[in-house]
Formats: structure tokens, C-alpha cells, sequence
């Protein structure tokens, strides 16, 4: 069965089959309503997170047959990745934002706030306008004191998920982790496919920086990276055996541990 019954005849089934996401998204665009409802349905009962803005922009198409199937599809992503939904909180369409938001309040006060916080901090590749966005609208919510400690700590979190994935990364492929798209997808806007080079010049950046929290949220990141990597792969990462070894005689004691107490609190 080809992939198109005919020119203007999409094969949704397969298409959903074979996760063909690039072709699904194109058949958004088909004459046919039923076609275009289907591949929507399709992309939904994926959900891939790399379908999020498509839906966001479904929220405003012309089909109201469309538009429910969109917010549909963004009530499972506010389930499943609400930190990525949030930043469409940030768009100049009111039923846009007003139907994000809605969602992310239906998550309860605490993880709206989280996903709020979460793009409220700032990272060198991020846009500083989002980050002062959001950070006010957090502000706005639960005020500047508690927006700076909810912003340090969806960062500090960040972090960790970022020296995970590279100690994985360096070693396996990717796409086989079990962990959400959510953390890849913030590893990879952060750091791209570069991984273990960058990490080293982000490692050693957050570390100079002498925070106690951020040395912590760097070492917890190791230990846990390391934990889902076969030690015999370790070798194939050049120098991390001994980047590991001055990490600790240099780092541990500033945090005020010993070696045995951060494992212990990592749960190594």
C-alpha cells in the first residue's frame, strides 16, 4: 500500500503507522476536511512534541472541527510537557494565550507556577524578552521573592538535566533514553548535538561561578549520567575518566561533603 491512495488522497493510517510527522503536517493543509481532520487526530494520538506549535496554531483555524481537536491535543501536552506548552503563553493572539494559560491553571497553582518559572530564567541561547516576560507574569502571581527562588530552581534542575544527558549522550544514542521529551528537548536547545565539549565548558563555567547549588546541581548531573552509562562505554568519552577524578578533589570539599555523602545524596 503506498503512502498516497492517490495524488490528492493522503493514507493517514499509514502515514500514523509509520510516525511520518513531516507528511501528516503537510495533509493539515489538504482541500479534503475529513483529510485534514484525520491527519490531525492522527498527529495527536502521537504526540510528538515537536507537533506542540502546529497545534498551537491549529487553536486558530478556520475548521472548528480543527480548532477542537488543537486544544484536544494541548490537553494532553498540558499533561505530559507543560513547561514546553507554557512558553506560548507569550503570543500575541489572545485566544492563544488565554487558552494556555487556561490549561496550565487546570494543572493546579503549584505546576503552573513551575512551568511559568521555567522560562523565567535565563540561558545564553534563550531570547532575554521571553525571559522577562514570563518572569514578570510570575511576579505578578506569587511575587518577586518567590518568582527569583522558583525561577533559581526550575535553573538549577536545568542544569542537572543538561550533564545527564550529556555523560548519556556521549555514550549512547540519544533517541534510546526512556526519559521525556520535555528533558531532551531542553538539553538540546541549550547545548545542540555537540554534546560532551560543550558540557565541559559549561561544566567549568557554572563551577567558577562559586555557587554552592549550582556545584551541586553540576555534580548531581554527573553522578546521575553516569549511572545509565555502562562504565565499560566510559573510555569512549575521552578524558572523562580523569575530568571526573579533579572534579571531585577539586569541587566536592567546597560543597562541604565528602565524596561518599554526595553519592549517598545523589542516591549512587
Amino acid at each position: 500500500m503506498k503512502l498516497f491512495d492517490s495524488i490528492f488522497k493522503p493514507n493517514i493510517e499509514k502515514l500514523k503507522k509509520e510516525k511520518d510527522l513531516p507528511n501528516l503536517t503537510k495533509a493539515l493543509e489538504h482541500k479534503d476536511a475529513q483529510i485534514r481532520q484525520s491527519a490531525a487526530r492522527a498527529l495527536m494520538d502521537l504526540g510528538d512534541i515537536k507537533s506542540l506549535e502546529t497545534f498551537i496554531h491549529l487553536l486558530v483555524d478556520a475548521d472548528p472541527a480543527m480548532r477542537d481537536i488543537a486544544l484536544q491535543a494541548l490537553e494532553k501536552y498540558s499533561q505530559t510537557d507543560p513547561k514546553m506548552l507554557a512558553k506560548y503563553v507569550m503570543n500575541d493572539d489572545p485566544q492563544v494565550w488565554k487558552t494556555v494559560m487556561a490549561l496550565l491553571e487546570k494543572l493546579g497553582t503549584e505546576k503552573c507556577n513551575q512551568s511559568l518559572a521555567y522560562n523565567a530564567f535565563d540561558w545564553p541561547n534563550r531570547d532575554p524578552q521571553q525571559v522577562q516576560y514570563f518572569f514578570q507574569l510570575l511576579v505578578g502571581r506569587v511575587g518577586e521573592a518567590e518568582a527569583h527562588k522558583l525561577a533559581k530552581q526550575e535553573r538549577l534542575d536545568g542544569l542537572t538535566y543538561i550533564i545527564k544527558y550529556c555523560v548519556m549522550m556521549s555514550t549512547v544514542d540519544l533517541q534510546s533514553c526512556s526519559y521525556s521529551e520535555v528533558d531532551r528537548e531542553f538539553t538540546l536547545e541549550y547545548l545542540g548535538p555537540s554534546e560532551w565539549t560543550k558540557a565541559v565548558v559549561l561544566i567549568n563555567y557554572e563551577l567558577d561561578q562559586g555557587d554552592p547549588e549550582a556545584c551541586l546541581a553540576v555534580l548531581k548531573g554527573l553522578v546521575e549520567g553516569m549511572q545509565k552509562v555502562d562504565v565499560a562505554l566510559m573510555g569512549v568519552v575521552p578524558g572523562l575518566r580523569q575530568f571526573m577524578g579533579d572534579l571531585a578533589v577539586r569541587d566536592i570539599p567546597r560543597l562541604g561533603m565528602t565524596a561518599g555523602e554526595l553519592l549517598k545524596l545523589c542516591g549512587w
